[in-house]
């Protein structure tokens, strides 16, 4: 949450959400791991990452 914050992601009201959207482990295509205390891309997020844009994994 920290880092949504520092990175100017979303406001106070919508952080949470953005977050449980990004690291739902559950989603079809999760964007983030939890690994203890720290996040990491899963494997859809690098994907995400790497594409160009307009042409998103989905």
């Amino acid at each position: 949450m920290k880092q949504l914050e520092k990175r100017g992601m979303g406001t106070g009201a919508t952080r949470t959400s953005t977050y449980s959207e990004v690291a739902n482990d559950k989603a079809k295509y999760p964007l983030l791991t939890e690994e203890g205390r720290k996040l990491r891309l899963a494997q859809a997020g690098e994907m995400e990452l790497e594409a160009p844009a307009g042409h998103a994994h989905r």
